[in-house]
């Protein structure tokens, strides 16, 4: 995630009072935020957009496995790094057995 999405998403959940995010693969694979069905900040995880990428099924299957998954994250990690104007990018790591996010300066 870029400097530009990680402003936009911290002002998406600071202005909405969000504590969690989440990350998930059903159609396409994406983290993201709402605050309910119709106000949603989503950011696609590269060649998985169903509305940009034609083969994003298969590249979401093949980066994240088969299953649909959704997975809450505390929303902290955002706002620190919103908040620290030499971070340039944000990564998520997806694992069969972990999740991490980092900051990059």
């Amino acid at each position: 995630m870029n400097r530009a999405a990680i402003d936009k998403f911290a002002a998406f959940v600071t202005e909405h009072s969000i504590k969690q995010i989440f990350i998930a693969k059903d159609h396409g694979a994406y983290v993201g935020a709402s605050i309910g069905e119709k106000v949603n900040c989503i950011f696609y995880f590269k060649g998985c957009d169903p509305a940009k990428d034609k083969d994003y099924y298969d590249t979401a299957r093949a980066k994240f496995g088969g299953d649909d998954f959704g997975e809450h994250l505390d929303a902290s990690a955002v706002i620190a790094a919103a908040a620290d104007p030499r971070v340039k990018t944000m990564k998520f790591t997806i694992t069969a057995s972990s999740m991490k996010v980092e900051s990059f300066r």
